[in-house]
């Protein structure tokens, strides 16, 4: 710890103080620095005690972790404080994170100490730092990312039940849980460990003729729509997607949103477009905008989107998304903002990603011997949860209307359908033909243009 951070000033601690957290520190990185993965590109699990194994070593326990927190928390404050908008500034924060760190851990297993609970609820993780290139481009190449032989520490909690039952424990009176994406209802009971709660699950609030919700097996040369791994290098395959949507775009009034499973297949299906010449068609039809890796450019990217609309040109506009997005959970496009939806894949998360491979062999080793949830039924759950996350775009109020349409031959699947929010199943409808779901979209629409002027009328109205 450098002393240069310091200027002459009063503390409630004093040098000796600072050496031996120092030490303790030191240690705690030694430890750590000694633990090497398998493989340099390959973290080490280990069970979820053994983080507490390896404060023990460097002298941080159980019975002295509140007095070290709170050392470092002054610490911190005094570092901040004397060296506002510095390199040292930054350190103080990090020193604040370690203490806050330190005091959650502990919190975990209480006063009673008990390791077993750890051991069943968390994993600690520890894998090769990664430290990127600062660049504008998100889609990083192994030259972007500098070699470094730090190491990151995480301790992962597997069990969502874990923290409701702390929650219930602290003798709560009553606890609600709302949500328009808790679908589906008995798995999200089981991972939160709820004893036959009081549960409900409401029609939704507008009318049948309100909303169409079609499944696309097909595009418009009959080629099967399928955004698979093993199919996402298949060039046909893009253009049938984007010929799809080209055809849908013309019939689909104002506002189309678009959300692929990742940014790697937006960023493919993009390349592939404007390769072929399609971007540039359906451009012509509605411009396209398309959702930034970055949230600091989104404002820009949403307020374009939505001159677009308001232009009043009659074309609306095209967005781009991803499931779990920003644009996919927290933004309203209510009336013309989003007259459709197009779902284009099965958002699955990364299987490569060590907190989902963990998550699974967790669930397989809890609750599938319980015959509750499987690490696949769970696996599956999270992606159809962020498909209804997606689709709570389209219909924001009791007199919107839309269409929602899942251009995936997988939403065929009786068992991908049963993850989908109860309101939905009522409408939905497989098209046989593409024919079929032009028709379909072309009749909704029609059918609701009336109602699509006297909303913009009455907002007229209020605004003049």
């Amino acid at each position: 710890m450098d002393e240069d951070c310091f200027i002459s000033v009063e503390r409630e601690y004093n040098a000796e103080d600072v050496c031996i957290f120092k030490e303790k520190l030191q240690k705690l990185e030694k430890i750590l620095n000694d633990l090497e993965p398998n493989k340099s590109d390959i973290g080490v699990t280990y069970k979820g005690s053994y983080i507490f194994e390896i404060l023990g070593k460097a002298e941080i326990t159980r019975q002295n972790h509140g007095e070290i927190a709170n050392l470092a928390l002054k610490i911190s404050d005094d570092i901040v404080s004397l060296n506002s908008g510095s390199l040292y500034s930054k350190r103080g924060i990090s020193l604040r994170k370690f203490a806050e760190s330190l005091l959650s851990l502990y919190s975990f297993i209480g006063p009673s100490a008990d390791y077993k609970t750890t051991d069943i609820n968390f994993k600690m993780y520890i894998e090769q730092e990664v430290v990127k290139r600062p660049s504008s481009n998100m889609w990083l190449t192994k030259s972007d990312v500098l070699p470094t032989k730090a190491k990151r520490v995480n301790f992962w909690c597997f069990n969502p039940g874990f923290g409701m039952s702390g929650l219930i424990n602290n003798n709560v009176h009553c606890v609600i849980l709302t949500s328009g994406t808790l679908s589906p209802l008995n798995a999200t009971i089981n991972e939160l460990g709820l004893n036959n709660p009081v549960t409900l699950e409401n029609p939704h609030i507008i009318n049948p003729s309100q909303v169409l919700v079609n499944i696309i097996p097909n595009g418009p040369r009959n080629l099967v729509l399928n955004s698979s791994f093993n199919n996402r290098e298949n060039d046909d395959y893009w253009t049938e997607l984007g010929l799809t949507l080209q055809n849908f775009s013309r019939i689909i009034p104002q506002g189309v949103l678009v959300f692929f499973p990742s940014y790697t297949t937006l960023n493919k299906a993009q390349k592939s477009w404007q390769v072929s010449g399609l971007w540039k068609k359906i451009n012509n039809s509605k411009p396209i905008f398309v959702e930034p890796p970055n949230k600091v450019h989104l404002k820009d990217v949403l307020a374009d989107y939505r001159k677009a609309i308001d232009s009043g040109n009659g074309k609306g506009a095209i967005l781009l998304g991803v499931c779990r997005g920003k644009i996919s959970e927290g933004f309203d496009f209510r009336n013309d903002y989003c007259r459709g939806v197009l779902i284009t894949g099965i958002p699955f998360p990364p299987l490569l990603d060590p907190r989902i491979s963990l998550k699974k062999q967790y669930m397989d080793e809890t609750y599938s011997k319980k015959g509750i949830m499987s690490g696949e039924t769970w696996y599956n759950c999270e992606a159809m949860r962020a498909v209804n996350q997606a689709i709570g775009r389209v219909i924001r109020h009791s007199k919107d209307f839309g269409a929602i349409l899942l251009c995936d031959v997988r939403f065929s699947n009786k068992n991908n359908l049963s993850y989908l929010s109860k309101w939905l199943c009522p409408y939905i409808k497989k098209m046989k033909t593409f024919g079929e779901s032009i028709a379909s979209l072309t009749s909704f629409f029609r059918d609701n243009s009336q109602v699509s002027f006297m909303i913009y009328f009455s907002v007229q109205l209020f605004n003049n």
